[in-house]
C-alpha cells in the first residue's frame, strides 16, 4: 500500500510512473503484496534483488540489469522515504547491497542507413519525417512530438526536455532543417503524429 502511495506521487512523469507500476506488477508477484514495512530487511531486500535477476520477461529473456537497477531502486526509495516519514525504526536500504546500472550500448545509424531511410517510401510522411529528423539532431522520441514551431529558431531548437525538465539549445543542420516541413503558427506542433 505504501509502495502504491509513492507511485501516484509520480503521475506527473507518464514513463517513470509506468516504470513505478511495472515495479509494483513485480513485488506483488514477489511477496504477494503482503510484506509490511516493519518486516523488511536486508534478507528479503536480497532476496528480492534475486527474484529480479531470476525473472523472465513475456519473450523469455532475463530483465536487463538496467531494468533490474530500475526496479530495485524504487524500492529502495520507498523504503528512504518510509524512514524519512519515521514510518519504520530501520532503513534496510542503508544495509543493502548496491545494484549497478550498466552502461547502454547504443547503435546507432549510419549515414549510408539514413539515406536509404531518406528514399524509402513511407505510408505516413510525417512520421518518417519526424523519425529522420530525430536521427539528424538525436533528439528523443519525447521531444519530437511536443515539439513546437515557437521552439524552433533559424538554425537552432530551444525546448525543454521532456525527461529531465531542463532547457536545451541545440544547433540543427540544414539537412535537418529541410525535415521539419514548412512553417507554421507559433504554438502548433512541429510534427502532428499520432
Amino acid at each position: 500500500d505504501y509502495f502504491e502511495k509513492q507511485m501516484e506521487k509520480r503521475k506527473d512523469s507518464e514513463s517513470n510512473y509506468q516504470n513505478w507500476q511495472s515495479t509494483l506488477k513485480h513485488l506483488q508477484a514477489f511477496d504477494n503484496g503482503n510484506i509490511m514495512l516493519s518486516q523488511i530487511n536486508e534478507d528479503w531486500l536480497g532476496e528480492w534483488h534475486s527474484y529480479l535477476k531470476a525473472t523472465k520477461t513475456k519473450n523469455e529473456k532475463k530483465l536487463s540489469k538496467n531494468t533490474i537497477f530500475s526496479y530495485y531502486n524504487k524500492v529502495i526509495a520507498c523504503l528512504k522515504q518510509a524512514f524519512k516519514e519515521k514510518l519504520t525504526n530501520f532503513n534496510p536500504a542503508q544495509a543493502s547491497i548496491g545494484v549497478k546500472s550498466e552502461d547502454g550500448k547504443r547503435e546507432y545509424l549510419s549515414a549510408d542507413e539514413v539515406q536509404k531511410l531518406i528514399n524509402t517510401e513511407c505510408d505516413d510522411p510525417q512520421l518518417k519525417r519526424a523519425f529522420l529528423f530525430s536521427c539528424l539532431t538525436g533528439l528523443r522520441w519525447s521531444d519530437i512530438e511536443k515539439l513546437t514551431w515557437s521552439e524552433v529558431r533559424e538554425d537552432m531548437i530551444m525546448f525543454q526536455q521532456k525527461k529531465t525538465g531542463g532547457s536545451e539549445y541545440l544547433p540543427v543542420s540544414e539537412q535537418a532543417l529541410y525535415f521539419l516541413g514548412e512553417r507554421k503558427e507559433e504554438k502548433e506542433k512541429v510534427f502532428h503524429l499520432t
